[in-house]
């Protein structure tokens, strides 16, 4: 069975997905500048097998999951502990008929139907030893759940801890803790996502 259709299958099973507001934050897509086409965004073909493009069709066929709201309090969580990196961005114009983004060795897949309008959507890491992302515009929200991989390469997962994604408040709080799906041998974390705030491996 293929990565995609193991992370599929298990997100189905025991996925929840997140639907709290940045705080803040709009909730609405900005509209497309006049100048801007809609673009097709096609996901990138995967140059390796541990290419997190792998799980794009997983994630188109996860928007059709429906969702579960969730509460926004902090919660007990403690972010991965990674090397030092460089400062990482990523940026692409994502519209209707969806897309990916590739920040480093991390993705947001975004399906058909999530986006009303074409937005320019944009992930930063922090350039410290954290694997947080932040993605602008910041409270956009997606009609459709999108999929978030984040690569843990290069951090250190604890013995027998079961990795989840966290979504971030201000100063690193921990709002959620979203169940995730990890596969080991590529130290992938994966996650349906409902709107922009920072995100992260925790424990």
């Amino acid at each position: 069975m293929t990565i995609h259709r193991r992370i599929l299958r298990s997100l189905t099973v025991s996925g929840a997905l997140l639907a709290a507001a940045c705080q803040g934050g709009d909730l609405t897509a900005p509209p497309a500048p006049a100048s801007s086409v809609a673009s097709p965004a096609s996901p990138a073909s995967p140059a390796s097998p541990a290419s997190p493009a792998l799980l794009a069709p997983g994630a188109l066929a996860l928007a059709s999951a429906g969702d579960t709201p969730a509460s926004v309090q902090a919660v007990t969580a403690q972010l991965a502990k990674c090397e030092v990196h460089a400062r990482v961005s990523g940026s692409r114009l994502v519209g209707p008929r969806g897309g990916v983004v590739t920040i480093g060795g991390s993705q947001l897949i975004v399906p058909a139907g999530a986006l009303r309008d074409t937005v320019t959507i944009t992930g930063t890491t922090r350039g410290d030893n954290s694997d947080v992302i932040d993605f602008q515009p910041r409270g956009l929200h997606f009609v459709r759940p999108a999929l978030l991989v984040l690569a843990g390469g290069g951090c250190v997962f604890p013995n027998g801890a079961t990795p989840v994604v966290a979504y971030l408040g201000e100063g690193n709080t921990v709002l959620e803790r979203i169940a995730a799906v990890y596969v080991p041998r590529w130290k992938l974390v994966a996650a349906p996502i409902e709107h922009f705030c920072g995100y992260a491996i925790a424990f």
